[in-house]
């Protein structure tokens, strides 16, 4: 499931027992632990691990979550892996038409 925040960026969420759970990513700017002004981009990807824990029935899935990106059609690929390593299905996808001018 995926929604947007009040800054345009994609959240995206899987079920869990209590409702729905965050897979996180944040992506900042830090400054190097040398105390120099060197600027960098880091990034906090817990979202990975998580992906793996809620797979966790397929072990063949880990590489593909730990290489899969914040971006929707990388994690539907994930879950469309995972789904044809089980032998299992997807009950329902949305798929998105192209706007023809």
């Amino acid at each position: 499931m995926a929604f947007k925040n009040s800054y345009g960026n994609d959240n995206f969420y899987i079920p869990s027992e209590d409702g729905y759970d965050l897979l996180v990513y944040k992506r900042y700017i830090q400054q190097s632990n040398d105390g120099q002004s060197n600027l960098g981009i880091a990034e906090y990807v817990t979202y990975k691990g998580h992906l793996i824990l809620y797979l966790t029935n397929c072990e063949n899935i880990r590489g593909v979550a730990y290489r899969s990106k914040y971006t929707k059609n990388s994690l539907q690929g994930v879950f469309n892996k995972y789904y044809k390593q089980t032998g299992n299905y997807v009950l329902y996808q949305v798929i998105k038409e192209k706007k023809q001018i």
